[in-house]
């Protein structure tokens, strides 16, 4: 689920990197900053599933109880944005919401 909600932030970074390490000047060089790349990744994936190890073995049965739940939720509604966007609806809500908001606010969401 991690790699799911983290590919839009780590994609730009990781790019960096590859630039980086693509430039061809020094081996040794492009290796220390893939290897630091993939150390700062690795860290917090690892953090992260030793952390949450002991949270989810003991909440297990209620954690089950609303996947049985939320499966069918999720299924449907990736089966609605599927469509939506395969009938256009996401260019219509798009437009709709240019004209709601504010100014300020498109301009940060193009500025960032």
């Amino acid at each position: 689920m991690l790699g799911a909600v983290w590919s839009p932030c780590i994609g730009p970074t990781l790019g960096g990197a590859i630039s980086l390490a693509s430039q061809g000047q020094d081996v040794i060089w492009s290796g220390a900053i893939m290897t630091a790349f993939a150390l700062g990744v690795s860290t917090i994936v690892l953090a992260l599933a030793f952390g949450t190890r002991e949270v989810v073995v003991k909440r297990q049965r209620a954690l089950r109880l609303l996947a049985g739940k939320a499966k069918p939720i999720l299924g449907i509604t990736f089966l609605l944005v599927g469509m939506g966007i395969l009938f256009g609806v996401d260019h219509w809500l798009e437009n709709q919401l240019l004209d709601i908001l504010p100014a300020w606010l498109q301009d940060l969401s193009v500025s960032v």
